[in-house]
């Protein structure tokens, strides 16, 4: 096959075996366009005509232009690419297998306090109905651990009151349920009696839980803007935003007993390694506190 029916078929793949995301397809796009431009200037005109040598002669060219993480999705996205082509292609071999994308330590995830989230919901004004919407999008996320794009998405059959919990659509659309308190249930009930009215009066049949100016979802953007603007408001000196709320609903309920695997599927991780990075958050704490107060720390 040829340099574009096969990225072709290797995004058909993609998208319906393996449910990539459109994010990540588009990730993928940008750097096989790379591949694709350097094979059209060494004059390859097919798959089949790429040897180790010009894989290493690509890489060399990628390092040049693009950062460690960069450089690693790159090369990880077309060694995928030279694998499927073996899988189905009868392609002889993947010329980019010698070579191993480099190692990073993650960064711990940043997570905010239960007194500093408290102070970013104390200053939103209950009084308006923008104030209402943003304290309950908050005290939801916060409640929940849902993800910026799976609170924007929710709609209102999707939160069921007989058991307190919502129902969302994650990565890999994956369904799941995830419990909520009293608090976030009041928050609920008195957003959706007494302000959503309000933002659906031009839109009658939307049926998002907190829909935009236009009857469509609420942005992600927009949610970002609003949770640092009311932080900003409340006097945080850090950025606060949609996925801090996540790190912190988990942080949380670690720190308060819950169990990982809990944990693990509340928030929708596929891989328990995922989950476990907030217990390195605890652990770091604890060293901390050891260190500050047992005698023989010092």
């Amino acid at each position: 096959m040829e340099w574009h029916e096969s990225v072709d078929a290797w995004f058909n793949f993609l998208r319906i075996e393996r449910n990539r995301s459109a994010k990540t397809l588009e990730s993928y796009g940008h750097d096989l366009a790379l591949l694709l431009d350097f094979a059209s200037r060494q004059g390859l005109p097919e798959p089949d005509a790429f040897s180790p040598a010009d894989a290493q002669a690509f890489l060399l060219e990628v390092h040049g232009r693009y950062a460690g993480r960069s450089h690693a999705r790159i090369l990880s996205a077309v060694k995928g690419f030279f694998t499927f082509l073996c899988e189905e292609d009868d392609l002889p071999g993947n010329p980019f297998s010698q070579h191993r994308g480099p190692r990073f330590n993650h960064p711990l995830p940043a997570v905010f306090t239960d007194e500093e989230i408290h102070a970013v919901l104390e200053v939103i004004d209950l009084k308006e109905p923008r104030g209402v919407r943003d304290h309950a999008m908050i005290v939801l996320m916060y409640s929940t651990g849902l993800r910026v794009s799976e609170l924007v998405s929710l709609k209102t059959t999707d939160v069921d009151f007989h058991r307190n919990v919502v129902f969302c659509i994650g990565k890999r659309q994956k369904m799941r349920f995830i419990p909520f308190g009293t608090v976030a249930r009041r928050e609920i009930e008195a957003y959706l009696a007494n302000q959503r009215p309000g933002f659906v009066t031009r839109f009658p049949d939307c049926p998002y839980l907190f829909p935009g100016r236009t009857g469509r979802p609420f942005t992600r953007q927009g949610v970002w803007k609003m949770i640092s603007g009311h932080a900003r408001a409340a006097g945080i000196a850090r950025p606060l935003s949609p996925h801090k709320l996540r790190h912190s609903f988990a942080t949380v309920i670690l720190e308060n007993g819950g169990d990982v695997r809990s944990v693990q599927a509340m928030l929708g991780h596929a891989d328990l390694a995922t989950t476990q990075m907030y217990t390195h958050v605890l652990t770091k704490d604890l060293v901390k506190t050891h260190a500050a107060h047992h005698p023989r720390a010092k």
